[in-house]
């Protein structure tokens, strides 16, 4: 995902919300995700972040509220937002790459 702005100085932001089960370890402006798979084993991606901005992981937070999901009316549930910060001067490109990483048991056939 790539995004670009020009112009005048200005605040930016930019949030990454997981899904429930998505745990994630954030470094800098990199985060290592992992998730159970359906069909067993663990999912793993690897998640580079624009390092012009400034990255935070939230995780069910109240006050101010973040990193929550709500499936249903009146339901909350816990969920990780990792959220970047930062000061644009003038023209600046946001780069975000994702990678999947096989695992063994999340390469093996199901049924055969």
């Amino acid at each position: 995902m790539t995004g670009r702005g020009r112009g005048r100085d200005h605040a930016v932001s930019l949030a990454f919300h997981l899904g429930p089960q998505v745990e994630a370890v954030l470094e800098g402006s990199h985060a290592s995700l992992r998730w159970p798979r359906p069909e067993g084993g663990i999912g793993r991606a690897e998640l580079a972040l624009p390092d012009a901005l400034q990255w935070s992981a939230t995780r069910g937070q109240s006050d101010p509220p973040s990193g929550w999901y709500s499936p249903a009316f009146g339901q909350r549930v816990p969920i990780t937002t990792l959220a970047g910060t930062g000061h644009v001067h003038g023209h600046l490109v946001l780069r975000t790459e994702l990678v999947f990483r096989e695992t063994p048991a999340a390469l093996k056939v199901v049924g055969r």
